[in-house]
């Protein structure tokens, strides 16, 4: 329960690198920033020992198969217009090998049993909306999920995608889709009736499949809900902290 060690991750200049999202991968973790790179850390030193360019403002990140995949969301240049790309890295030489046109603002990403990289991209907020796409890293092909619409933040468990759908002024719900029969089982996870206004993210306990909801409007401190694997609550923790994100379960 001791922090051993704090990494700065800032440029020349000071300036800070503004990290957003982890992936581990045999020994190595690999942190995206705004400034356009993919960071690897060594978790033997706890040392910065590599940084890569990438993308335009890199948000989500998956690793698999000897691969990274990096969703280049475009997150600071709203104005100008959000990237629409996906950088594919080889781990082993570090370096880019592909870039996959995806849709726009992607931001989150995660892979299924068979090593379908699923890709969330929020869109424009305006005129361009959200889109769930499935890329194959065999056929090396993107397919977009017509039956999901406004996605947000989601993770998949036992093969399931556990998506956020909503947005400020409509309903917020969780739903399940299952990645084998490539459909929606349900447009709301929850079963027993309980309510949560504003869901923020979402974790999974991968040992037992609880799934852990986070609520909040980003100015009071939010609550983390869990359920089991049928969408009943478990337990729940209220005013745990400003927009709870994640939940690590040791």
């Amino acid at each position: 329960g001791k922090s051993i060690k704090q990494i700065e991750m800032k440029n020349d200049g000071d300036t800070s690198k503004q990290p957003r999202q982890i992936a581990s991968y045999n020994g190595k973790v690999y942190v995206t920033s705004y400034d356009d790179t993919v960071t690897r850390i060594d978790t033997a030193s706890l040392n910065i020992d590599a940084t890569i360019q990438v993308g335009l403002d890199p948000d989500g990140i998956v690793a698999n198969n000897g691969k990274l995949y990096v969703a280049n969301s475009g997150g600071l240049n709203y104005m100008g217009g959000y990237n629409n790309t996906m950088s594919i890295v080889d781990i082993t030489s570090f370096e880019v090998i592909d870039e996959i046109e995806v849709g726009v603002n992607p931001t989150n990403l995660d892979i299924d049993d068979s090593g379908n990289v699923y890709i969330a991209s929020l869109g424009n907020y305006y005129d361009v909306p959200a889109l769930l796409q499935k890329y194959n890293p065999i056929t090396e092909t993107v397919t977009t999920i017509e039956e999901i619409t406004n996605p947000g933040k989601f993770l998949i468990h036992d093969n399931k995608a556990y998506i956020i759908q909503g947005s400020y002024g409509t309903p917020y719900s969780v739903l399940v889709y299952d990645c084998d029969n490539e459909e929606v089982t349900t447009n709301n996870f929850i079963t027993d009736g309980t309510q949560i206004e504003l869901i923020h993210s979402i974790s999974v306990d991968k040992k037992t499949g609880d799934i852990f909801i986070m609520e909040s409007d980003f100015s009071t401190p939010g609550s983390v809900y869990c359920f089991d694997k049928d969408g009943k609550l478990k337990y729940s923790i209220d005013s745990i902290g400003l927009n709870p994100n994640s939940v690590v379960v040791i």
